[in-house]
C-alpha cells in the first residue's frame, strides 16, 4: 500500500497500460511517450484521492452513495437513491424491492475501475440504458457489451408507462444485470 491510500487495482492498471503503451511502442515503432502517460495518469489519481476526502487507508466502504476500494452490498427499498456510483471497487446493488406504482423510477449507476451487479425483479417494467466504455456488461438477455450503447427492457416494460429506468454507465469495469431469481 503505498502512502496515497491507493490499492492494488490502481497499480495493476497502471502497469497494463505502460505495459501496452511499451508493446506499441516497440512492436508498431510508435513514438508514445510513456513516462508522460504514467505521470499524468498518477497526477490524476492523486486529485481523485483528495477530491474523495484525502488520503486515507483502504477501509472507506461506501460513502453516502458510493462504493469506494471496497465490497459493498446495497439493497434499495421504495426509496431508491438517484445515482450509484462504485470506483476501483465491487458493488451489489439489490433494486427487487423497487415497485413502481406511482410514477417511473428513475436511477443512475456508474462504475468505473470495478465491477457491479444490479439484481432486479424481471416481472416488474424496466428499461437498462447502458453505455460501456473498454468494458464488460452483461445484459440478462444474454447480450454482452464491450464499447458502446445498447438499451434492455424486460417483457413488462412499455413506453410511456410507469417503469424502473436504469441509465448505467461502465468504464474500464464490468456491470451485469441478473434477475431476481439468480443469486448475488
Amino acid at each position: 500500500m503505498c502512502c496515497w491510500g491507493c490499492g492494488g487495482a490502481f497499480w495493476g492498471v497502471v502497469l497494463v497500460i505502460l505495459g501496452v503503451l511499451f508493446i506499441l511502442s516497440a512492436v508498431f515503432h510508435f513514438q508514445v511517450p510513456v513516462f508522460r502517460i504514467f505521470f499524468a495518469i498518477l497526477f490524476i489519481w492523486m486529485g481523485i484521492s483528495v477530491l474523495s476526502g484525502g488520503w486515507r487507508h483502504v477501509g472507506m466502504g461506501w460513502r453516502g452513495d458510493r462504493g469506494w476500494r471496497s465490497e459493498t452490498e446495497v439493497r434499495a427499498g421504495e426509496n431508491v437513491q438517484k445515482e450509484y456510483s462504485v470506483i476501483f471497487g465491487k458493488g451489489n446493488i439489490d433494486l427487487t424491492g423497487v415497485t413502481v406504482k406511482e410514477g417511473t423510477v428513475q436511477t443512475e449507476i456508474n462504475t468505473v475501475f470495478g465491477s457491479t451487479v444490479i439484481k432486479m425483479n424481471p416481472g416488474i417494467p424496466a428499461k437498462v440504458i447502458l453505455n460501456s466504455a473498454f468494458s464488460s456488461a452483461r445484459m440478462p438477455d444474454g447480450n454482452v457489451t464491450t464499447f458502446g450503447e445498447y438499451t434492455y427492457k424486460t417483457p413488462s416494460f412499455k413506453e410511456g408507462e410507469n417503469a424502473l429506468i436504469i441509465k448505467a454507465d461502465v468504464v474500464f469495469g464490468s456491470l451485469e444485470v441478473i434477475g431476481a431469481d439468480l443469486k448475488l
